[in-house]
């Protein structure tokens, strides 16, 4: 059996080794990529400088996305947020986070009650005053709701609500949570767990190209598939 885990967060003893003796034995590999891993952003990004700040967005690529917490780091982006849209995240697609997600900016640049309040002191209510500087456009950010035409109103929703990114890369396998790729499932068994290639050899875990989100699927994954390769191997144990 083949129960090797994947070369993610070598710190804990992680290797490819697994990978290396599956493809000796004639599996097919797909390509091993870091997974649920903070993003790095380029020297220029936008929101450069606000490490240190967290919140709740709806964050993701544009076939997935999910609302949970996002941390600012000096380097880019973490939190669980992130690690969850680096799942499906390839190099130098664009990354769209909404950073009001329960809350219809529109709405409330239109209510009477906000008319006086420009939209830094109105945003600053629901979100960090670091925050709201780095997104608004600076030429209408202090003046009056009143005075914003709808052209205006329409940039500062836009601003806040389908903010873009792209990434400079992941942090790598140093920094992830778990690896994309490996024994490709088309291999294996998915009742057995045994090789489809290698005969009485069993392959498990994070070894198949086998990925899920943040929340301990991956390690339910782990767990669930050596049950039934253990039972499989008793199975045939009995059999022979």
């Amino acid at each position: 059996m083949l129960a090797l885990g994947s070369p993610a967060w070598p710190q804990s003893g992680a290797s490819p080794d697994g990978f290396l003796w599956a493809k000796q034995l004639g599996h097919s590999i797909v390509a091993p990529h870091p997974a649920l891993v903070p993003f790095l952003m380029p020297d220029n990004w936008s929101l450069q400088g606000l490490s240190g700040i967290s919140l709740t967005v709806c964050m993701g690529t544009q076939e997935h996305s999910s609302t949970d917490s996002l941390l600012f780091t000096h380097h880019g982006l973490s939190g669980p947020a992130t690690l969850k849209t680096s799942l499906f995240w390839e190099e130098q697609q664009a990354v769209n986070i909404n950073f009001l997600p329960h809350l219809s900016l529109e709405e409330l640049l239109d209510a009477p009650e906000c008319s006086k309040l420009t939209p830094r002191s109105l945003l600053a209510r629901h979100l960090p005053q670091r925050l709201v500087d780095a997104l608004l456009p600076t030429d209408i950010a202090r003046r009056k709701n009143a005075e914003l035409s709808r052209k205006d109103r329409l940039r500062i929703v836009h601003s806040i609500h389908n903010y873009q990114c792209v990434p400079e890369k992941t942090a790598g396998l140093l920094k992830a949570e778990a690896c994309r790729g490996g024994v490709d499932t088309h291999d294996i068994d998915p009742y057995t767990m045994e090789s489809l290639i290698c005969p009485h050899c069993y392959i498990v875990g994070e070894l198949l190209d086998v990925t899920g989100i943040l929340g301990g699927y991956n390690l339910h994954w782990a767990w669930a598939s050596g049950v039934i390769a253990g039972e499989s191997v008793k199975a045939a144990n009995k059999t022979s």
